[in-house]
């Protein structure tokens, strides 16, 4: 099992330059978040919750505390996963923007997306987001990413994998209230669930 994060001070090195041929997608799950909190918390929570879920489902599980190991070159462990996953799960919240190494991971998981839809991308909200940020619909299911990289703008209006309440409302994960924590997490390995093994084709954004 493997899992990425989002590191600051990385410099880009040639292991991040796109290939004219990318590796075969495998079924996969690749958890994208700012090492802060809540967001690290919060993903270690999502990852113990997928560990038996993957397997099940015959996907490998990416997230960089538990796949990297200290001899292995870090960016082209996580350049290789980034590649190969068939569903991006970004953890979103205000400090995932503010880190330029998140942004290059999910930049590049969208020129992937935009090539030739062999990923799928998830979104998580995990905290309040700022709406500098991000343009809620009037629902509040979906939106739209505000952002001056043209690639991020171009996802167009987005939808979430949740965590959603009763009334099917977007909510951010009560990483601050263990019990409904653990349920909420429960929901989006589910919602995973419905989409992870299939060919990703032209779902990408879209969970």
């Amino acid at each position: 099992m493997r899992h990425g994060p989002c590191v600051p001070g990385r410099d880009e090195g040639p292991e991040w330059r796109m290939n004219a041929e990318l590796p075969v997608p495998t079924p996969g799950v690749f958890l994208s978040y700012k090492h802060a909190p809540p967001t690290t918390g919060a993903a270690r929570e999502l990852y113990t919750a997928l560990v038996p879920a993957c397997e099940a489902w015959d996907a490998e599980l990416f997230m960089d505390e538990q796949d990297i190991e200290p001899a292995d070159l870090f960016d082209a462990v996580i350049v290789d996963a980034l590649d190969r996953c068939s569903d991006f799960v970004v953890l979103l919240s205000n400090s995932y923007w503010s880190s330029a190494y998140c942004r290059k991971e999910l930049l590049r998981v969208l020129a992937r997306f935009e090539r030739d839809r062999s990923v799928r991308l998830h979104f998580v909200k995990v905290d309040e987001l700022d709406p500098n940020h991000f343009s809620f619909a009037k629902d509040r299911a979906a939106g739209r990413i505000i952002s001056s990289e043209p690639a991020v703008q171009r996802i167009g209006d987005v939808q979430f994998l949740g965590p959603f309440d009763e009334f099917g409302r977007l909510v951010r994960l009560k990483w601050d209230q263990p019990g409904p924590l653990s349920d909420q997490i429960g929901q989006l390995v589910q919602r995973l669930g419905r989409v992870v093994g299939k060919p990703p084709g032209g779902a990408g954004r879209r969970a």
